[in-house]
């Protein structure tokens, strides 16, 4: 088997422990390569563990041609390495970086999809890079679609509804329903709009609603009982 140079780009990637290699070896004559190793300008971009176990275990490799720019095999080197092999945190920040690095002009979300992360994970670490110095922030990004978005999408103004009205108070409560609780509950439940109101009627800003509306309820029984007595004593007055 012809020996075939490894390319620079696979190298962003550490190397498998020989016991792992050793073990592929043994998979590979058991069942055969199961993938093939991709080559970029007559070097394996990408399958360089694959390449050296079928050396192990005498098996003729398969290989594709990788069509692309440097950004792009970059890009796919990152992407089909990223959760195969055994990598830190920092390892897997390391590697989007390279993947924003490479794609600048790519949405946070169609790097995601890419290297198969989350996009708030691209998020956070472009938002980084950019506040290093390490990228510049790109106006316009391409989407999942290949359409050119906005970086930031303006959010849509909401129309300011006019303001509106509410009806003063009403008070003009019939003094004949003066003892019917209910009645004079309801009547200051519908005529009343705030809790503020009611605050400033019974002098206790600030009280619970529920309070508020059993002392208003008081307070507005007795005040139209003792009218009711000064208008029946008035009349007793004229009547004599």
């Amino acid at each position: 088997m012809d020996i075939i140079r490894i390319h620079p780009l696979a190298n962003r990637f550490p190397l498998m422990k020989d016991k792992d290699v050793e073990a592929l070896a043994v998979d590979i004559k058991a069942n055969g390569l199961r993938e093939p190793i991709t080559l970029y300008q007559g070097a394996i971009l990408e399958g360089r563990h694959r390449y050296q176990a079928c050396a192990m275990a005498g098996v003729e490799p398969r290989f594709e041609d990788f069509t692309g720019d440097d950004a792009a095999a970059l890009a796919f080197v990152i992407s089909k390495n990223l959760h195969r092999r055994h990598l830190t945190a920092k390892q897997k920040r390391k590697a989007i970086a390279d993947l924003i690095t490479a794609q600048p002009e790519k949405s946070n979300r169609a790097i995601a999809d890419q290297a198969k992360v989350d996009k708030n994970t691209v998020t956070a670490v472009r938002q980084e890079m950019e506040e290093r110095g390490e990228i510049h922030h790109v106006e316009e990004r391409i989407d999942t679609k290949g359409r050119k978005q906005p970086a930031k999408k303006k959010k849509a103004k909401k129309a300011n509804k006019p303001p509106t009205e509410k009806p003063p108070p009403k008070f003009d409560i019939d003094p004949s329903a003066i003892d019917d609780k209910q009645r004079v509950r309801f009547e200051i439940a519908v005529s009343v709009d705030s809790v503020r109101e009611i605050d400033m009627y019974t002098g206790r800003p600030g009280s619970g609603r529920e309070t508020v509306m059993e002392e208003a309820i008081e307070k507005f029984c007795s005040d139209l009982r003792a009218k009711r007595l000064e208008q029946e004593a008035q009349a007793a007055e004229v009547a004599a």
